[in-house]
């Protein structure tokens, strides 16, 4: 009897899939806007006193290229869980930039600073209009994200893993930025997050500021407070920040940036999300690399084994590099090869070991802790859902899980920040209580020879999640 495969597309059908419209051209932004975002830190750092290094923050940013050499940003954030507001600007002159404190109202946003306090040095530089252009961005492909169509641009300078940004497809605007591999493009505050998701974007021609600009050159000084360039420099700005120049803020003034947002101990949320005994999920995944992989999941905790098929790029950039990750419960699976000869995809050869962890248990986020950080509901874009994060630590550093579900439990973010390899999932699909034919956990490693040492190479420069 011969095994049903899974149904996975030919490698030009996945890549038509993520190129719908071919390959696209860098966005330029407008010389004036506004935008509201949720920004998700990069993980825990030093301070175990809040606000505390891995606290989600909402802001309003506002931007102004006043001209090549003369570039402006104004942060007002907002703390969720600790409900502190800090307001920060900083300026890009002549290549040089400073930053300043600015003391304003939490629940006025974009009120006129009452006293700034500065200036400090920064190392960070506001970006031009056309900064992912100039900075050698690609497209990277369109997916949908959060129901919308995005689409992608990827990049690096110097770090190993790429730096990504979204611009929805439909209004052209800036959407999501992710930095896999801390601030590479040097990009003052959002270089600092993990990702920033932009609840709102508009260009709007009336801001102005250079009148803030005017006004720090009276500020007034203050304790030194770092270059404000990486994750942990915000927070230990944070903690280095003066007393007249940081400021209680209440929950409806956080819900001003993002409506309906709540902390997760605010709302009571104290359950979490699990999956269901079957679930299948078609999705992509960020690594290192500067494309998305193409995946499937199927799990069936009953039968007791997980397959997760990844798709990787070729040299030529086609998505011919398969490989089937068998994960039984309890130990560790094989890898299978795959080939395409053009009709179908064949298994060719396994690497024994090649699964490297078991399968996950279905209450994985309350297994391993999951603490809820926020929950947002009736959100025009953000929709309803809930943010989990579950502490991982070890002697070499710490991170965050971070994982996002919708109000059917269904997963809509899978991510690890800072990450030394798959850095996030987004779900196209995630379907709880699936059916589908059992033939599809087939273990087919027992068709093909053991791979041989070019290949075991290939498998072992997959991405992966070290977790469980």
């Amino acid at each position: 009897m011969t095994i049903e495969s899974i149904p996975v597309p030919s490698p030009n059908a996945i890549r038509a899939e993520l190129y719908p419209y071919g390959v696209l051209p860098c966005p330029t932004m407008p010389a004036k806007w506004r935008a509201r975002v949720l920004l998700t830190p990069a993980g825990r750092a030093a301070h175990p006193s809040p606000p505390y290094s891995d606290e989600l923050i909402v802001a309003k940013v506002l931007y102004e290229e006043a001209g090549p050499n003369a570039l402006f940003m104004r942060f007002q954030m907002y703390a969720i869980e600790t409900a502190m507001f800090y307001d920060i600007f900083f300026a890009t002159v002549g290549g040089r930039s400073s930053w300043w404190w600015l003391a304003s109202d939490p629940s006025i946003p974009e009120s006129m600073q009452s006293a700034a306090y500065g200036p400090f040095t920064s190392s960070a530089v506001v970006p031009k209009r056309d900064f992912l252009s100039e900075e050698g961005f690609s497209h990277a492909g369109s997916w949908k994200i959060l129901s919308r169509m995005q689409d992608s641009f990827s990049g690096k300078r110097n770090a190993p893993a790429g730096t990504w940004y979204w611009h929805s497809q439909t209004t052209k605007t800036l959407s999501r930025i992710m930095n896999a591999s801390g601030n590479d493009f040097k990009v003052p505050v959002f270089g600092a997050a993990y990702l920033v998701d932009f609840y709102e974007f508009q260009s709007d021609s009336n801001i102005d500021l250079s009148g803030i600009k005017a006004k720090c050159s009276n500020a007034k000084p203050a304790s030194p407070a770092g270059s404000l360039l990486e994750a942990y420099h915000l927070w230990a700005a944070f903690h280095a920040c003066p007393d007249e120049a940081k400021f209680p803020c209440t929950l409806l003034d956080i819900q001003s940036i993002v409506p309906g947002i709540f902390t997760g101990s605010t709302y009571g949320q104290n359950d979490p999300p699990s999956w269901t005994e079957r679930v299948s999920s078609y999705c992509y995944m960020i690594g290192q690399d500067l494309y998305p992989y193409y995946c499937q999941l199927w799990y069936d905790w009953t039968l007791g084994v997980q397959v997760t098929v990844f798709f990787k790029q070729d040299s030529g950039g086609n998505y011919s590099v398969r490989s089937d990750e068998i994960l039984p419960k309890g130990r560790v699976g094989p890898d299978i090869v795959y080939s395409w000869n053009a009709t179908k995809w064949n298994p060719t050869c396994f690497d024994k070991s090649g699964g490297v962890v078991p399968m996950p248990v279905p209450n994985f986020v309350k297994a391993d802790g999951g603490r809820c950080r926020a929950v947002i509901k009736a959100n025009p874009y953000f929709g309803d859902m809930s943010i989990w994060s579950v502490y991982m630590g070890d002697a070499r550093g710490a991170a965050d899980f971070w994982y996002w579900f919708d109000s059917q439990q269904r997963g809509v973010l899978f991510s690890l920040a800072p990450a030394g390899d798959l850095t996030i999932i987004d779900y196209r699909t995630l379907v709880r209580d699936a059916v589908f034919n059992p033939d599809y956990l087939a273990d087919r490693s027992n068709e093909v020879a053991q791979c041989g040492p070019n290949q075991i190479l290939q498998l072992q420069a997959k991405p992966r999640f070290l977790m469980m």
